[in-house]
This record gives structure tokens, C-alpha cells and sequence, in this order.
């Protein structure tokens, strides 16, 4: 950078220079603060929808625990329930995903069981989505 004798002449060129287009300095003002509400929306859309994505995947798989077994035996869970690393478990079973009934052929329907874990977990889940 070119080093100048005389600062004062060159802060009183400047202070000219940024009276003299106060629109432009209020445009370029305006610019910035716009530029940076954009980024900071873009960023929060960003991670909330990767947020919903994580939970969809979730969901998808049977739960939105922090780990679904599926198809296990009763014998496989207790064994799971009972590692000391394991702070707190939800049992739910299938009990049907079906109807006899004619008048509701058309109708998808599930019945399930949960337990207390479960159904505390299940319902706060409903209740917040």
C-alpha cells in the first residue's frame, strides 16, 4: 500500500466522497443487511430441513429413538433391556395391521401395544408434530 504524507487531506477527500453519494452508502448498507438475512435464512432452512430429514428416516424406520430393533424375540429384547449401557427402552408390538369387517376393507388400520415408555414417548411425539 502507498503510504501518503498527508492523512488529513486524504480523511477529508473520504468524508467528501461519503457525503456527496449518501444514497449510494444507504444502498450499500441496505445490500449487506439483506445479503446477511439471506445467509442466515438460508443456513437455518438448511439444517431444519436436514433436522426433518433425519426425523422422516426415523420414523420410517419404526421409531425415533436412537435405535429401532425390529423383528427381535422377546428373549433378544429382555437380553438388549438388561445391558448396562442401555438408560431406557420402549417395547411396542404389531397386534394387527388389518380389518374383517367389509366396511373397512378400504381403510388402513393398525393396532398396537406399548408400554409405558412407549406410550409416553409415542404420545409426547403426536402431540409435538
Amino acid at each position: 500500500m502507498i503510504t501518503v504524507k498527508n492523512k488529513k487531506a486524504i480523511r477529508n477527500l473520504a468524508d467528501k466522497s461519503f457525503r456527496s453519494n449518501r444514497s449510494r452508502n444507504l444502498i450499500a448498507i441496505i445490500a449487506i443487511a439483506l445479503t446477511a438475512v439471506l445467509f442466515t435464512t438460508l443456513f437455518t432452512m438448511g439444517i431444519g430441513t436436514m433436522e426433518s430429514l433425519q426425523q422422516a428416516a426415523l420414523r420410517q424406520a419404526g421409531g425415533d429413538g436412537h435405535a429401532v430393533l425390529k423383528y427381535i424375540t422377546d428373549k433378544e429384547f429382555n437380553n438388549v433391556k438388561a445391558h448396562p449401557l442401555i438408560k431406557e427402552i420402549a417395547y411396542n408390538r404389531a397386534l394387527s395391521d388389518g380389518v374383517e369387517n367389509e366396511e373397512f376393507l378400504k381403510r388402513r388400520t393398525e393396532f398396537w401395544y406399548y408400554d409405558d415408555v412407549g406410550t409416553t414417548a409415542h404420545h409426547f411425539h403426536r402431540l409435538s408434530h
